[in-house]
């Protein structure tokens, strides 16, 4: 009979090719034929064991052959400067126009040193003769994960296919930092032999992202205007809209500054703008190489990604 699946777990952010938003976790359950239907639980001896639901086996996974460099700030750009080798498990890669990639085709997830993972979509696969696919026409940082693009992945990351293979768990707030074992078996009796996955999702699919054009200027009276786009988790597709949705219960933002030789100052605002008057610069007696830091505030996770910049004072 078929083999029971191994599991990947992976924090992921919302996918809207598939779905997301909620409190989701993502596993990929994969073996090496692909074969077989099974049964999906969580739990422990203790607490007894939750049936999640039937799996299959044909979740498609691999790793990085060559390293996928760190890109600072990624940009929102075709990159055709950069191709990397994937081999997969099982499976094949096959290249897509932009209208498909665009739309959610040709998606990866790739695991970074920090245990992160990097959405990467990719124009053209082509099959070598090592048996992998070297992938080009990179869109990097993709659904927010700039902050993993930052970082890069050495050879040897985890690679995964980000199609209808996933298995999407919703996790729901309340399970947020709840570790759990997942076993994938072909029966409720199988579990005493099975090896366990065990993982606590993050929620980072509630995981606000990264504002963007950050930007500091003289207010005209000693002291710094910052400004700032607000960016969205969801929906913000369409090019129609005057601004995309707030996804959020309320529009907040956390604004550090740090460094200058002074205790940090940390403050929220309510719109997408701050300002750091002279008279606070004195009263913190802050002065050359500062950064400031904008986030905006999720109220079930906290703050998001930040976005910094450097200024002297």
């Amino acid at each position: 009979p078929p083999i029971p699946p191994k599991l990947i777990a992976a924090d992921l952010p919302v996918l809207p090719w598939l779905y997301g938003g909620d409190g989701s976790g993502w596993l990929l359950p994969y073996s090496a034929t692909g074969l077989g239907v099974f049964s999906l639980f969580a739990g422990d001896d203790e607490d007894g064991f939750d049936y999640l639901g039937p799996i299959s086996a044909k979740g498609t996974s691999g790793r990085l052959l060559d390293p996928l460099p760190a890109v600072v700030d990624p940009p929102e750009v075709w990159d055709h400067a950069t191709s990397v080798r994937v081999k997969l498990r099982r499976g094949s890669l096959v290249s897509k126009g932009r209208r498909q990639v665009l739309a959610g085709g040709n998606a990866l997830a790739v695991r970074v040193a920090s245990g992160a993972w990097e959405v990467v979509h990719f124009l053209t696969a082509e099959l070598q003769g090592d048996g992998s696919f070297l992938i080009s026409g990179l869109l990097r940082g993709q659904e927010g994960t700039e902050p993993a693009a930052e970082e890069g992945a050495a050879a040897d990351a985890d690679v995964i296919v980000l199609d209808e293979d996933v298995l999407r768990l919703a996790v729901g707030v309340d399970g947020i930092d709840e570790e759990r074992d997942f076993y994938a078996v072909r029966s409720k009796v199988d579990i005493p032999a099975a090896t366990p996955t065990t993982h606590a999702f993050a929620g980072r699919d509630l995981v606000p992202w990264r504002p963007a054009h950050l930007a500091v200027a003289s207010d005209g009276s000693g002291g710094l205007a910052i400004s700032w786009v607000r960016r969205t988790r969801i929906d913000g597709d369409s090019w129609g809209a005057a601004e995309v949705p707030l996804g959020e219960a309320s529009e907040v933002y956390e604004v550090t500054i740090s460094g200058g030789g002074a205790e940090d100052r940390v403050f929220e605002v309510t719109s997408p703008a701050a300002t750091y008057s002279a008279a606070e610069i004195a009263a913190d007696m802050r002065s050359g190489a500062t950064t400031i830091s904008v986030a905006q505030v999720s109220a079930v996770v906290g703050p998001g990604d930040p976005a910094t910049i450097s200024v002297t004072l």
